[in-house]
């Protein structure tokens, strides 16, 4: 997906949105392996802040057990190449 926004709240939206439709095409609840313990078990991003905080949030209002930062420490890695940058 390409944005034109940098804010939390608004990739927060974003994810709602994409897994929204992901769970309405396959008729299935998305999986996330640090919750299920199967499903998507990281995602590689670059060190933008907004983006990492908004799937966080989205995390936090689907799976409040856990806070946004530690959904992040869960499923979030850092891309090296943009570490190595």
């Amino acid at each position: 997906m390409f944005t034109n926004f940098q804010s939390a709240k608004a990739y927060q939206y974003l994810f709602e949105d994409l897994f929204d439709i992901v769970e309405k095409d396959t008729q299935k609840q998305f999986q996330f392996q640090h919750i299920h313990g199967y499903g998507l078990g990281c995602i590689i991003a670059d060190e933008h802040q907004g983006q990492a905080f908004g799937f966080g949030q989205y995390l936090h209002s689907k799976y409040s057990h856990l806070s946004c930062e530690e959904h992040l420490k869960h499923i979030n890695k850092l891309c090296q190449v943009h570490f190595n940058r």
